[in-house]
Order: C-alpha cells, then sequence, then structure tokens
C-alpha cells in the first residue's frame, strides 16, 4: 500500500520531470491544500494537461481524464465558498473551469496556474494575492491577448 504522496511521485510527478513537487510537508501528507510545487514544476503539470495527459512520449492521464477534470462538475449546485480569484468560474475537478476553455487554480498561498486551450497556453502567476483580487482581469487580458 502506497502513500498519497507516493503514488503521485510516481505516476504523475516524476514521468513529468517535476523534481520538486510534494504533497508533503514537515508536519503530514496533505492533498488538501495542493502541492508544494515550485513555478517550472507547475508549467510542466500545465504542458501535460495542454497535452491531453502527454508528457512528451510518456502517458500519464488519459485523455478522458484530462477531459473530464476540465468539465463543470456542480452544475446548478450552489458552490459556498469561490477565492476570490476564481469568481465567475465554476468548479471542475481540481479546478475552476470558465465554460470556454479557460481554468484555473488558485493556490491557498497565494499565486495561480491558469490554462488558456484556445491558445494552448499555460501561465503560473507567482505573487500573493491575497487583498489583490483586482490584478485577476489584467491577467487574464495579458494571457486572452498571446499569441
Amino acid at each position: 500500500r502506497k502513500s498519497f504522496d507516493r503514488l503521485v511521485t510516481e505516476r504523475i510527478f516524476r514521468p513529468c520531470g517535476m523534481k520538486r513537487s510534494t504533497f508533503s510537508s514537515d508536519r503530514a501528507i496533505n492533498p488538501f491544500s495542493g502541492a508544494l510545487s515550485t513555478s517550472a514544476d507547475m508549467l510542466k503539470f500545465l504542458e501535460m494537461l495542454l497535452n491531453k495527459g502527454m508528457a512528451g512520449s510518456k502517458k500519464v492521464l488519459a485523455a478522458e481524464s484530462v477531459a473530464e477534470m476540465q468539465k463543470i462538475q456542480t452544475g446548478n449546485a450552489r458552490v459556498a465558498f469561490v477565492p476570490a480569484q476564481a469568481q465567475g468560474y465554476q468548479y471542475g475537478l481540481g479546478n475552476w473551469a470558465s465554460g470556454s476553455g479557460e481554468f484555473m487554480n488558485p493556490a491557498l498561498s497565494g499565486g495561480w496556474a491558469v490554462i488558456n486551450v484556445s491558445k494552448n497556453l499555460g501561465v503560473v502567476v507567482i505573487g500573493e494575492m491575497k487583498g489583490k483580487e483586482d490584478l485577476k482581469e489584467p491577467y487574464l487580458q495579458i494571457i486572452r491577448s498571446a499569441e
């Protein structure tokens, strides 16, 4: 029987080349609060998602699993908490979805990751966002206008 962190390391982090990512902290393994990672590792993860589960020639996730992650999962249900950066989005699986090919995952500690499928673009925004929610739209406009 493998721990959550070991399973994710073997099946996702290692095949994606994510050498500095973990779900372990000094205290315990904690999947709830998200992975501890670097921007370089997060970009590798976003690239794998943009490539429909492929990391180079390695199949990390089935394309159907990636598609399911990016579907809005809540329907008309009321969501009790939506992070400020995800206002206007609905919950997918492990991310917030716009319904038009844009997905984000705001971190509890500040930064956030964004994927724009139509642009084939993944971006990691690093920085404290708490109290700076007004920066969301300028960042999204930069991402949406990328060529």
